[in-house]
């Protein structure tokens, strides 16, 4: 790899290039990745709209997106999780943290455990009534995704769920992309 630096709005950037990239390519590159940008920024308002705004099923009270995310999180967790680790997914605060883990565990959605092993630690996990709640939001969220793809063939649905995997990957960093 080629190491540059960039200066956009303010900050540098370290841009690792392969070797076998010439400026030309690299410019086209940078033209598509600005329009995947635009893009992107495009269909925030849409995303958010329809996949963080929580329809919470009836009897479970409201939630807010922040909530949800944190069932989310858990949900992929098969066991319990330290709170430091579920802040540091969620993107906040320790005390905003547990301040969320609070009203969970208020509603009955999580159980908050102290770490046998390290007894400064705090483990949270889901209860059976955060699994349902989140079994309910999954079936909403299904039912809008088919009024909304209605219009599109099999194939444009496998595409799509492609690029959806392909993005996941590319943002979270955890897998190769090719």
């Amino acid at each position: 790899f080629n190491i540059r630096l960039r200066f956009i709005d303010d900050k540098y950037y370290v841009i690792r290039i392969p070797t076998n990239v010439t400026g030309e390519v690299m410019m086209q590159r940078e033209e598509t990745l600005k329009q995947i940008v635009e893009e992107c920024v495009a269909f925030a308002p849409a995303f958010r709209k329809y996949f963080m705004t929580i329809e919470t099923p009836e009897g479970a009270g409201r939630m807010t997106s922040q909530e949800c995310l944190a069932l989310f999180v858990l949900l992929g967790d098969e066991r319990s999780m330290p709170m430091n680790k579920l802040s540091a997914a969620l993107g906040i605060s320790k005390q905003q943290t547990t301040r969320l883990a609070d009203g969970l565990a208020n509603a009955g959605y999580i159980d908050r455990t102290v770490n046998p092993d390290s007894r400064r630690e705090v483990l949270v996990c889901l209860t059976d009534a955060g699994r349902e709640v989140i079994d309910s939001i999954v079936r909403l969220k299904l039912t809008r995704m088919l009024e909304l793809t209605a219009r599109l063939s099999d194939e444009g649905i496998s595409d799509m769920l492609e690029h959806v995997r392909v993005m996941r990957r590319v943002f979270s960093g955890t897998d190769e992309v090719r």
